[in-house]
């Protein structure tokens, strides 16, 4: 499927960008060849890669005459944004957009067609004029433009005749009337016979109505290119995202002085990429499943890293730097800070393989009684095989004990019906010094554990359970 057939219209009058253009519009027919034959993939996406690497090149070789050129700063920079915006737009189309979806093809080869146009008879054209220092256009490109404007003046035949075979949409008219006229594409996207424009803007989407008209006055006033993008309601009343690009084009008549002979035209070429925004919707929505789910599976991971296995709360190192952030609080706003720690007696012989899974049951009863005995605000995790420590944050001695005593009960009550053994705990509670660690106070606790007592009443208490 050729989509594009060179001719003297589309040259520019400079012979290295002439010869450029003629190998983009090689690439892009090759693609439209391979489309036709369905060699999608990998044909399709060779092809691509081979367009943007030579565009790129393209590029760099068009804004080295730039430098050399009459254009201004301004004007340079433009182009480059350009350049760089189709740079991107081909690169995000090539990666949301499934190759071996026929109608994603189909609107890439659209985009690219349009894009090939605007790119020739609207952006280089201004590059021509110059490089070859004249504000009158080249020939070949004056003619480029009659071409596509003559219509409005002899009748839409020849209009016709050069743009009904485009794979785009495309539009033109006086910038002083409302009166344009539409090529096939037109016509067929929208089912309607077209003559104003206000007819095309009528069918755009209410929210993007009021930006694409400003837009496209701005253009008129100032004849800076722009690049446009709207939903588009077609003639079955379906939405569709078009991708457009309008200019001016100036329009003299050979051999005429009259005023009258002179104009200004806009003209609009448009690409329809409806499937490609559905796929970078749907790569959008993957994309949050995907980052959802790794969110998720992030914290599982967490939740395993902080985790003891054997009693399902929190392991040394999650409670250890539960801790110390307590510590910092505790010191930064003044609070009190209680904390317990718990040794459990086990009254069996866990050497024995026999009572290793009566082991298991024991404490894994053991820390849910205790977690279900703590307060919503307090913390608990095992930093060895018999300890566990609880912090209590904002609580002085006298309300950590009688967490503790409620804590103890629940041991107490503890129901051990599957094992022919019980455990015993023994705590020692804690209330956080002026000056203090979290290492100094563990160690407090540990050594009234190891002497079965507290010399430091004001500041910790001792209790065994029965």
């Amino acid at each position: 499927m050729q989509l594009f057939y060179w001719n003297e219209l589309y040259e520019t009058g400079i012979d290295t960008i002439d010869t450029q253009h003629h190998q983009l519009l090689t690439l892009i027919n090759e693609m439209g060849f391979a489309f036709a034959e369905h060699q999608h993939l990998p044909e399709i996406n060779n092809l691509l890669g081979r367009l943007f690497d030579y565009t790129l090149y393209h590029f760099s070789e068009e804004e080295n005459l730039m430098a050399s050129s009459g254009l201004s700063e301004t004007e340079i920079e433009r182009h480059k944004h350009q350049h760089q915006a189709f740079l991107n737009k081909l690169n995000s189309m090539s990666e949301t957009g499934d190759l071996e979806d026929e109608n994603v093809v189909a609107r890439l080869l659209e985009f690219l067609g349009s894009w090939l146009i605007t790119h020739i008879l609207g952006t280089d054209k201004e590059l021509a004029k110059s490089l070859m220092g004249t504000s009158e256009e080249p020939a070949n490109v004056h003619k480029t433009q009659q071409e596509l404007v003559e219509a409005l003046r002899l009748g839409v035949t020849q209009f016709h005749q050069l743009a009904d075979s485009a794979p785009v949409m495309i539009r033109v008219k006086h910038v002083n009337t409302d009166k344009m006229v539409f090529n096939k594409a037109c016509q067929k996207v929208s089912n309607d016979v077209l003559v104003e424009e206000a007819q095309w803007l009528d069918r755009i989407d209410v929210e993007d109505r009021p930006r694409i008209t400003s837009q496209l006055r701005k253009l008129s006033e100032d004849g800076q290119q722009c690049e446009l993008e709207y939903r588009f309601k077609d003639s079955q009343l379906n939405w569709r995202d078009f991708f457009e690009r309008s200019f001016i084009a100036s329009y003299h008549k050979e051999g005429s002085e009259a005023s009258n002979d002179t104009g200004k035209y806009l003209v609009s070429i448009t690409a329809d990429q409806t499937q490609l925004k559905e796929a970078e919707l749907i790569l959008s929505r993957l994309n949050s499943q995907v980052e959802q789910d790794i969110h998720q599976r992030t914290q599982e991971i967490k939740q395993l890293i902080m985790t003891d296995p054997a009693t399902a709360v929190g392991n040394k190192r999650y409670i250890l730097s539960l801790l110390e952030a307590e510590f910092a609080k505790s010191d930064r706003f003044n609070l009190p800070l209680g904390a317990m720690l718990i040794n459990v007696r086990q009254l069996v012989d866990t050497t024995d393989p026999l009572n290793q899974s009566e082991t298991h049951i024991a404490f894994t009863q053991f820390s849910k009684n205790i977690s279900r005995s703590i307060r919503d605000v307090d913390h608990i995790g095992r930093i060895s095989t018999s300890e566990f420590l609880v912090i209590l944050p904002m609580t002085n001695l006298e309300k950590a004990e009688q967490v503790a005593r409620r804590l103890l009960a629940a041991v107490s009550e503890l129901n051990l019906e599957d094992v022919s053994w019980y455990v015993q705990a023994t705590l020692v509670g804690a209330e956080k010094k002026l000056i203090e660690t979290p290492k100094s106070m563990l160690e407090r606790m540990r050594l009234a554990l190891t002497i079965n007592d507290t010399r430091d009443t004001t500041h910790s208490f001792y209790i065994m359970s029965e």
